[in-house]
């Protein structure tokens, strides 16, 4: 299932939706708005075929709302994260992504920005990859560095699938595409608290992590795992 969680952006948030309505979506996705507050902002805003919305009665931040939605559906197929400033333009991208990142693989689309170099813009996790490590952003962070983790098992695990034909555009203000709102200022005071939890999570923890996914890995495709 897709999740895209929003923050006070309702308008954005729209246009987001609306594209991929324009472009097509086969398979089911969850907007979660961050904060009750939003109820009235978002109430009426049209969801895609398959799609509904969550209201949270507090703000989650990216990482909280990836990580309630896990929580809260933890046999999905896969699961994929769109954010509400990333726009979609190639039809048949949410199987063409699901495809790619199968079981154990992370793939993701082609912003023209970061995504030559980073998991960046529609990302998609196989379910069993998320079922091994227990967790889809690591518990206690707020909004950075979680993708950072994932960079982490991609390379050492070779999970990263990057589908240079969806074409994505993720209109950051650092990209030059949008101004720097109340949105994501309030994720920028998060900074540096998320960054300790992750320094400390890598020193302590990611090996044994990434052990237990490569050992999944080898136990479902031991032939594949074999040759590589």
């Amino acid at each position: 299932m897709w999740i895209l969680p929003t923050y006070n952006r309702p308008e954005q948030c729209a246009a987001v939706l609306a594209q991929i309505e324009q472009v097509g979506c086969s398979t089911p996705g969850i907007v979660i708005v961050n904060g009750y507050d939003g109820i009235s902002k978002y109430a009426r805003i049209k969801m895609p075929p398959h799609w509904k919305i969550f209201f949270s009665p507090i703000n989650l931040g990216v990482c909280g709302a990836m990580q309630l939605h896990f929580l809260n559906y933890p046999f999905e197929p896969f699961y994929g994260l769109i954010c509400d400033d990333e726009y979609v333009y190639t039809p048949g991208w949410d199987t063409a992504l699901i495809q790619a990142a199968g079981r154990f693989g992370i793939a993701h689309g082609n912003d023209g920005w970061q995504s030559e170099t980073r998991l960046h813009t529609y990302a998609t996790w196989g379910g069993d990859l998320l079922r091994t490590v227990g967790w889809w952003a690591l518990p206690n962070l707020w909004h950075w560095y979680f993708d950072d983790i994932w960079e982490g098992f991609a390379r050492d695990c070779g999970l990263k699938r990057f589908c240079r034909d969806v074409k994505t555009e993720h209109k950051h203000y650092l990209a030059g595409k949008a101004v720097r709102d109340k949105t994501y200022a309030a994720a920028e005071l998060k900074a540096a608290e998320d960054q300790q939890r992750y320094q400390q999570w890598v020193q302590n923890e990611y090996p044994r992590v990434r052990d237990r996914v490569k050992h999944a890995m080898a136990q479902a495709e031991p032939k594949a795992a074999g040759n590589s």
